[in-house]
């Protein structure tokens, strides 16, 4: 069996971990990951989908994402919950999530589960995608001194077929 560990040579001991260049988006509605996968690639990044939360831990294991986006909406799943997972599998890793609602004890879940980012969006597509965007821009690396980009992803990874 295939799997992105065999695909590429990437070395996490030597990459940037600041940086971002791969992205793994945890999202079920095809229109909203179309939008961000756009946004994502039009900045250079490397973008994979997983469209069922429980299939993204083990998914973010292989693909070794710098950044998780989490609609914090996913159907029989909580996103707060599959942040938590992604962090405690890799501390450094970013891990955002988005909603269309800001509610009080967000603050508080954010700090308790290790959330870097919560983005509320109240529904508007184009303004979580001005956010994304936004909030990419200031964590992409554009120093001379770090790997370029195709220098650092290794051979180019298929695209991922999405789960029946």
């Amino acid at each position: 069996m295939f799997t992105f560990a065999q695909a590429t040579d990437w070395n996490t001991e030597t990459r940037n971990l600041t940086a971002v260049h791969r992205v793994l988006v945890v999202e079920y509605r095809d229109e909203v990951y179309a939008a961000l996968r756009g946004v994502l690639t039009d900045a250079g990044l490397c973008v994979r989908r997983v469209d069922k939360a429980d299939e993204a831990e083990n998914f973010a294991e292989q693909f070794a994402p710098d950044l998780v986006l989490i609609n914090d909406a996913m159907p029989r799943s909580n996103g707060w919950l599959v942040a938590r997972r992604m962090k405690r599998q890799s501390p450094r890793r970013e891990v955002w999530l988005y909603g269309a609602r800001w509610r009080a004890e967000h603050a508080e879940w954010k700090e308790l589960l290790g959330v870097d980012e919560v983005i509320e969006y109240a529904g508007d597509l184009l303004r979580l995608m001005v956010e994304i965007e936004h909030r990419v821009e200031c964590r992409i690396d554009t120093s001379e001194d770090q790997e370029t980009w195709e220098e650092a992803r290794g051979p180019a990874l298929p695209e991922v077929a999405r789960a029946a």
